[in-house]
């Protein structure tokens, strides 16, 4: 089991694969930390970021929809993006239209929140 420095060390490996473009390192990072951490939100939603970025929408798709559907609001709205971006991918226009409504009807509590 990993703690919490572990976690963080590994998350900030991730993040530097990310900036040097490695997209299928950044999914088999966080696929490994999953394996270890299921519950792990952050990395649920950074491997489905890095299948975004390699066009691959089904695979990002099921990772956010082991988010759930209902991003908290503490400034998850970004999720609804990231599931229209992956719908659209995917030639699903209607569904990717509706998640974009879900964050427009979220974001304003989003940035009221954080005032």
């Amino acid at each position: 089991m990993l703690n919490d420095n572990q976690l963080t060390t590994l998350k900030t490996l991730g993040f530097l694969y990310w900036r040097l473009g490695y997209f299928d390192r950044v999914e088999r990072l966080f696929k490994a930390l999953l394996a270890v951490r299921p519950d792990d939100a952050e990395s649920l939603k950074l491997l489905a970021a890095a299948q975004l970025e390699q066009a691959r929408f089904a695979d990002a798709l099921a990772s956010l929809d082991k988010l759930g559907h209902k991003p908290r609001p503490s400034g998850e709205a970004v999720i609804w993006l990231m599931r229209a971006k992956a719908l659209w991918g995917l030639g699903r226009e209607a569904e990717a239209g509706a998640a974009v409504d879900e964050y427009l009807n979220m974001a304003p509590a989003v940035e009221a929140g954080g005032k």
